[in-house]
């Protein structure tokens, strides 16, 4: 994992050797935390690479580009069911919980719809669940 000094010498590397060579592009993947680099093939990477070694004394990681992954609900789950039951010396914990899943259309993101009925359960619970969704 190079440094903070190191990414400043790669960073300023690169942007030369393409004012050098054109065809030699690279664009940072913040998704990902990865430079992509892209040129006219292997060996002529690899000439690039060596460059940066001998002109700027930093070492690079050479790999395939990760590919980002992204998850999509295709079908309807009428209901999936899960009880929570911990015991910790005190009251302990209870919840029930019903989740439904159904497809919104492309680009809409997602409507979390919080559908309690009966119980004592505050308003203020529903925001971790959100989070926790958001995280994921």
């Amino acid at each position: 994992m190079p440094g903070k000094g190191d990414e400043d010498k790669i960073a300023t590397g690169l942007h030369a050797l393409h004012q050098e060579d054109p065809t030699f592009m690279f664009r940072v993947e913040g998704e990902l935390h990865q430079t992509i680099i892209s040129g006219q093939g292997e060996l002529h990477l690899g000439i690039f690479v060596k460059r940066l070694k001998q002109r700027y004394n930093v070492e690079v990681d050479l790999g395939e580009p990760k590919v980002p992954y992204r998850e999509t609900i295709k079908g309807v789950v009428k209901d999936s069911e899960y009880k929570h039951k911990k015991q910790t010396g005190g009251h302990g914990q209870y919840g029930h919980v019903h989740l439904r899943l159904e497809p919104l259309k492309r680009g809409q993101g997602f409507e979390f719809l919080d559908e309690i009925v009966g119980g004592v359960v505050p308003g203020s619970s529903s925001r971790p669940w959100r989070k926790g969704w958001w995280s994921r």
